[in-house]
């Protein structure tokens, strides 16, 4: 007689994290139902299995596996049972980290596998100088994993059927998985020298599960939907470049960093210009940069378009103004912003009077 069974797997990988899962396993004997993660990075050793629910017979375990460094050979870590019931619902959570498995019942710990020793004695962690001298025990290979619930048939362990527990199923009430955002700056240049419009290259860590979004200063051009943008500045001004990860749940984080230009020429000058005439400069230019001027129309330019220090003169009177483009390396003027003067001749001070009051 034929038997139909099931499986789903999840459509994306998992390394580290939180897992959890609410199921209920109704009774019979023959049934293999399994909560678990499953990963092979290619190669003999490159395996990953992670049971957080196995029911093998009247018995309900969960436990590691992994490949030995030798081809072909699968060893398990000892397998630990769970206090197990029938027709009961249970929630099962492993927490995986690079240094130990946790293995969780209804909240409660019930077992922890370490990955690393120190003469004998399992930690939690490895940094500093513990990771120097860390001996590695019996481990799983760090390959990304995929979720498997399935509803198998045990003709192995438990030959010969019985019908009279058919149908019957493998509640899921929900499966869920966390994983710790690691905590990460965005990696590129902080400063740019002025009138740079090379490309850059900004980045943030690969986070699988998370999409990009990416803002930059303004006047820049570049866009992105990974965790990697190339961006063009515009030679003239810095201003804060900022990565979103958005997760699935919808939650997001930021991070942002300020890119600031150096050596930014400056304009100087008087405040009046009269109708004999006065001079502006621009200072701290970059090697092989030339200025280029513009003005009010209540100014008339003396000296040439691209001379510095350049003389404007007074053609009428009022407010007015002076401005200067800088080209890098005969690249597209960049403006230095203007500058307000006020053209022809001095303001004149207002009278104030002043009259006694009398009362009516």
């Amino acid at each position: 007689m034929s038997y139909s069974s099931g499986s789903i797997e999840s459509n994306r990988s998992f390394l580290y994290g939180k897992f959890e899962a609410k199921a209920t396993y109704h009774y019979g004997g023959q049934f293999w139902p399994a909560f678990w993660l499953y990963g092979n990075g290619g190669g003999n050793a490159q395996v990953c299995e992670i049971d957080m629910l196995e029911v093998f017979s009247d018995d309900a375990r969960y436990s590691v596996h992994y490949k030995d460094r030798i081809p072909g050979e699968w060893t398990l870590r000892p397998a630990n049972y769970f206090p197990f019931f029938y027709e009961t619902s249970y929630v099962y959570t492993m927490i995986w980290t690079p240094y130990k498995i946790e293995f969780y019942l209804n909240n409660i710990l019930v077992n922890t596998v370490y990955h690393y020793n120190i003469n004998g004695s399992n930690i939690t962690n490895c940094s500093g100088n513990s990771a120097t001298v860390a001996n590695e025990n019996n481990w799983l290979y760090p390959v990304p994993t995929n979720i498997i619930l399935n509803f198998a048939l045990n003709n192995v362990d438990c030959p010969g059927f019985p019908d009279p527990y058919l149908p019957n199923c493998f509640e899921v009430d929900y499966v869920k998985v966390w994983q710790r955002v690691p905590d990460f700056e965005i990696s590129g240049a902080e400063t740019l020298p002025f009138g740079n419009t090379s490309s850059k290259i900004f980045s943030v860590p690969f986070i699988e599960g998370a999409s990009y979004s990416w803002s930059i200063p303004n006047g820049w051009s570049g866009n992105s939907s990974t965790n990697e943008i190339t961006v063009h500045p515009n030679g003239a001004n810095g201003g804060t470049i900022t990565a979103t990860l958005t997760f699935v749940d919808g939650q997001q984080i930021s991070r942002s960093k300020e890119i600031t230009v150096t050596n930014v020429p400056e304009l100087s000058g008087p405040s009046l210009v009269c109708y004999s005439g006065s001079s502006f400069r621009v200072s701290n230019l970059p090697s092989g940069s030339t200025v280029s001027w513009k003005s009010s129309s209540n100014l008339t330019r003396v000296s040439s378009s691209y001379a510095n220090p350049c003389v404007f003169r007074a053609n009428s009177s009022g407010s007015g103004w002076v401005e200067a483009s800088v080209s890098v390396s005969g690249g597209t003027p960049i403006p230095l912003g203007k500058k307000t003067v006020w053209v022809g001749s001095p303001k004149k001070p207002y009278n104030i009077y002043f009259y006694p009051y009398s009362p009516v």
